[in-house]
């Protein structure tokens, strides 16, 4: 049978994979004969726990984080001293806060792999009272329990669960409440108490127990429905040894309570109580498999040992279930061991084979029901007493006439063997099993009555090498059979093998055969896979055998299914030049691997397409990732295409004489060009740009460029190095755009505008000023000149060329201003605002913000007042605005009599606003400097003396700060001649005071 039980572990281990991270790791033997400790198990990082409660938990947080940032890596985790949960006021005890912790238990979370040595120390949650979320530890991710120290006392303790919780993991599993792959090799859990179940575990995820003890932990909630006292399954349970043993429960399943996946191949059921049946376990499940183990010392008022509730329980050779006992009714002599109800029990392979044999205790149903199926099949010709006894005082075990095992009524015997061995030690017994230890000479194994035979019919009954071997004696005995294990021989853990492979959709088992591995010394699980991942199998001594270190440590192997890797595919054209339809940018993929999103688009703009993964769950990038890639894509539109960070813009004329950037009407170039001329004209340039530093402003994915000054080209060059750095661009150049270097096919052609070079010389000199004053003095007509002229002749940009424009130029000239401040359009507020100056790298400006009810305050200045706005207007403006009663507003002089509503409104105004006297709330007239409410030569002349230094402003001072704010018409920075020339041309007509807001 061992080969089937192998196979049922390959089985078990695609059930049981577990994630985890890579490390290098491997097996074999130091000159000392001792197991290295970096081999024992496969670990990326280890951490050590000692110090202050505090201290601890903060390295056991560090340590979670570290697995779940990792991706789920093995981390080693050793106490170094006792770990006692501390007083807390909302969860009466608890370890501490964060990532690795829960309502103050310990916790693993999905997504991490710990390895938690007890090293001989106790975690203790120190609850002496019930609560609910009394748990010890909660486990959702992947948490192994060993214990390294040589006492091997590490316990998990001090957990008390109330039923006051909706949660179940708050009720049950009372120790750890497992809902992920818990692994215990050795370390107690003990002395823990559930409400509803699982004393010491309560396991909804996997759970391998291949040493340790689960012991004293008891479940007392509900006397007709608490089950587990040691462990309630309700996933998948594997028992290859250790202890569930002396745990109670108030009903059912005194050590083990399950109705899911059982499976034990060793290990000991021994001295468990429950208050009602099922002192050893109950089974409720159609999936429990029993290949070895021993079922014994176990107590309830009825069904002792182990009940079957609708479940069908295979066996195989090595299960001993007998000693169970009744404690209150002590007539229902058929429920010591086994009852069955209506249910049989299915053999799956001979009973007794490869050193182990059966022995278990039979009750219920009553006398000639059948009680196994294919026990003909593996075990035709054998006398089923050999392996079955019957609880019934008045029973015997038998055959029908189908070979089956039934009870029928007799005489059952009552003679027991004592079973002896001499020679490399002495001892004897009349239970069905016994240890000893290995010492490399032979046991002579004898028996006080009939002739032995080894379980393969031969009379050999001395042994020496570890291992377990069965012995029988026909005849009618009450203990036929008899197993004798020799523990401690020792082995060689194998090395770590191949583990590399990459996904091909079939079944991967990670073999250690060629590696050291001895499946009749050896077991292993978790080694068969499919999908990829990073997986650890399991590999420990068999019964009889242990480590070089002495050990029974369950090692871990990584291994490791690779995805399968795609290559990134290069960026392909990343821009397209916009055509009006839908565009499509495209990479060379494989479709049935990857997809495309988000690449098809219409409007000019920058774009991002994605490219994904269909299957994440098989494929990855070459560089390890899933994330979808990302590939900018840009549509630009056509003809000549300036840079994003470019100062200069496309530029026209709009209908109200007023010069217009693209981007501030969201026009494109050859796109939506509605309002421009027949000429393209690119500005916003300023004098003295080179042709380099301007061929460098456009975008070379647009085409080959040739700019020309009339008939002579001044560059023809396919880079920007060829461009020169001592010619200055000039309006009216021409820039012609073509498909090709060879200059066949043209694309485009756009004209370039520099602001104030009218001339078109590519600087600001008198010249243009001249140029201007003819325009001014109507002996040129505007109209008259090119398009890119007249744009580069609305300095200003009010609507009209004044001698305010060419006053700007010769403050550029000057070096008093900056032709590239008059750029940007100022937007026009018409309504009142709050203002305020504005001190910035030397230069004065005048600053509005909205004003609201809510803005206003003590010495605040209101602004954009027009030259002779009466207070009567002013008011009905002002309470309309802030939507209040006009009553409420009243305007004073300066002098602080109360204007009347036909009297101006001048500078140095003020107004009370609500009542309130004590606040004053200023008024500023633009260009009303001398505080009369209009603007004449007296604040022409006022302004000149001003800018001339003749007059210095305090405006610390709230009625000079006022002359400033009235004084401040160009607002670019400084007052200059420019500002008085603005007042001139208001006076003369020519010029609207508003556009200045």
């Amino acid at each position: 049978f061992l080969a089937v039980a192998i196979i049922c572990l390959m089985a078990i281990g695609v059930i049981l994979g577990i994630n985890g991270a890579k490390s290098e790791t491997g097996s074999s033997l130091n000159l000392n004969n001792e197991i290295e400790n970096n081999l024992q198990i496969a670990m990326d990082k280890s951490y050590t726990l000692s110090g202050t409660n505090a201290q601890m938990a903060e390295t056991w947080n560090e340590a979670v984080k570290y697995s779940r940032d990792k991706g789920g890596v093995n981390v080693n985790v050793t106490l170094n001293a006792n770990w006692t949960a501390q007083s807390n006021s909302e969860y009466t005890t608890s370890f501490g806060e964060g990532v690795g912790f829960g309502k103050g238990r310990v916790y693993v979370p999905t997504g991490t792999t710990i390895t938690l040595d007890l090293n001989g120390k106790t975690i203790n949650r120190n609850l002496s009272s019930a609560i609910a979320y009394g748990n010890v530890m909660v486990n959702q991710g992947n948490l192994n329990i060993i214990d390294s120290s040589s006492s091997k006392i590490g316990t998990i303790k001090g957990g008390y669960l109330s039923g006051d919780s909706t949660d179940t993991n708050g009720i049950s599993g009372g120790g750890i409440f497992n809902y992920g792959k818990l692994t215990l090799s050795s370390g107690n859990i003990s002395e823990n108490i559930a409400f509803n179940s699982g004393g010491g575990v309560h396991n909804n995820g996997t759970f391998i127990m291949n040493g340790g003890k689960i012991s004293k932990n008891q479940t007392i909630g509900i006397e007709r429905s608490s089950n587990g006292g040691g462990v309630t399954n309700a996933g998948i349970f594997i028992l290859y040894d250790g202890e569930i043993s002396e745990n109670y429960c108030i009903y059912t399943g005194g050590g083990l309570f399950t109705d899911a996946i059982f499976e034990m191949y060793g290990g000991k059921i021994t001295n468990n109580s429950a208050g009602d049946h099922g002192g050893g376990l109950r089974v409720s499940t159609t999936q429990a498999f029993f290949a070895g183990g021993i079922i014994t010392g176990n107590k309830a008022r009825r069904h002792a040992g182990l009940v079957l509730y609708g479940a069908i329980m295979k066996i195989s050779a090595g299960l001993q279930i007998y000693g169970n006992y009744i404690t209150d009714e002590p007539s229902q002599q058929s429920d010591f061991d086994i009852q069955m109800q209506t249910n049989v029990i299915q053999i799956v392979g001979k009973l007794a084979d490869k050193g182990k044999t059966t022995r278990i205790g039979l009750g219920g149903p009553w006398f000639n029901n059948v009680m196994t199926t294919d026990y003909s099949t593996y075990n035709s010709g054998v006398d089923p007493s050999r392996y079955f006894f019957s609880n019934f005082s008045n029973g015997k075990i038998g055959l029908n006439e189908s070979g089956e095992v039934i009870i029928t009524e007799g005489t059952p015997s009552v003679s027991k063997l004592t079973w002896s061995w001499s020679g490399a030690g002495t001892g004897s017994t009349t239970e069905s099993n016994a240890v000893v230890p290995y010492t490399g000479s032979s046991y002579r194994i004898s028996v006080s009555s009939g002739t032995i035979k080894n379980s393969d019919g031969s009379n050999n009954v001395s042994v020496s090498a570890p291992g377990t071997y069965a012995f029988y004696v026909d005849g009618d005995y009450l203990n036929p059979t008899f197993m004798f294990t020799i523990e401690g021989g020792i082995i060689t853990p194998p090395t770590k093998g191949n583990n590399t492979i990459t996904y091909n959709g079939s079944s991967f088992t990670y073999d250690l055969t060629n590696f050291g591995f001895d499946s009749e010394k050896m077991f292993i699980y978790n080694n068969v896979e499919t999908e990829p991942g990073i997986y650890y199998a399991t590999v420990g001594p068999k019964t009889g055998y242990k480590w070089a270190d002495g050990t029974k440590t369950i090692l871990q192997y990584e291994f490791v299914i690779e995805h399968i890797k795609v290559e990134v595919p290069t960026a392909g054209n990343n821009v397209l030049v916009y055509n009006g339809s839908q565009m499509e940018y495209s990479l060379t993929i494989d479709d049935s691997i990857v997809e495309i999103a988000d690449n098809q688009v219409k409007d000019i703009g920058k774009y991002t397409a994605k490219l994904k993964l269909k299957d994440t769950n098989h494929y990855r990038w070459k560089d390890g990732s899933t994330e979808d890639k990302e590939y900018p894509f840009e549509i630009i539109h056509p003809g000549v295409v300036l840079k994003d960070n470019s100062n200069f813009d496309y530029i026209y004329k709009d209908s109200n004489n007023l010069r217009q950037r693209y981007k501030d009407n969201k026009i494109i170039h050859k796109v939506s060009e509605s309002e421009t001329t027949s000429n393209y004209v690119i500005g916003n340039i300023a004098p003295k740009t080179t042709i380099k530093q301007f061929v460098g402003e456009i975008r070379k994915e647009c085409g080959y460029i040739k700019i020309y000054n009339g008939n002579t080209m001044l560059y023809d060059g396919t880079t920007e190095t060829e461009a020169s750095e001592s010619v200055y661009v000039a309006t009216g150049y021409r820039l012609e755009l073509y498909k090709n270097s060879n200059g066949t096919e043209l694309l485009d052609t756009v004209y370039l505008s520099v602001l104030g070079d009218v001339v078109a010389n590519g600087v600001i000199d008198t010249a243009d000023v001249t140029f201007i004053s003819r325009i001014v003095n109507e002996e040129i007509k505007l109209e008259t000149l090119s398009i890119e002229q007249q744009l580069a002749a609305m300095v200003d940009n009010k609507g009209k060329v004044t001698s305010t424009d060419g006053k700007i130029l010769l403050n550029v000239i000057g070096g008093n201003t900056e032709v590239d401040d008059y750029f940007e359009n100022v937007a026009q507020e018409d309504k009142y605002q709050i203002l305020v100056l504005n001190n910035t790298n030397g230069k004065t400006y005048r600053q509005n913000m909205n004003l609201t009810t809510l803005n206003v305050y003590d010495n605040a200045i209101i602004g954009n007042i027009a030259p002779q706005t009466k207070a009567s207007e002013f008011k009905t403006k002002l309470a309309s605005q802030l939507g209040v009663d006009i009553s409420t507003i009243a305007v004073y002089k300066a002098n602080r009599a109360i204007a009347n509503d036909y009297d101006y409104i001048g500078t140095g105004y003020y107004i009370n606003y609500n009542g309130n006297t004590a606040d004053k709330i200023y008024l500023s007239v633009l260009g009303d400097l001398t505080g009369d409410g209009i603007v004449n030569t007296m604040d022409v002349t006022y302004l000149n003396r001003i800018i001339s230094g003749n007059v210095k402003l305090n405006t610390n001072d709230i009625k000079d700060k006022l002359i400033m704010l009235s004084a401040i018409i160009q607002n670019k920075g400084n007052l200059t001649t420019a500002d008085s020339e603005t007042l001139l041309n208001y006076i003369g007509g020519n010029a609207d005071m508003t556009k200045y807001f």
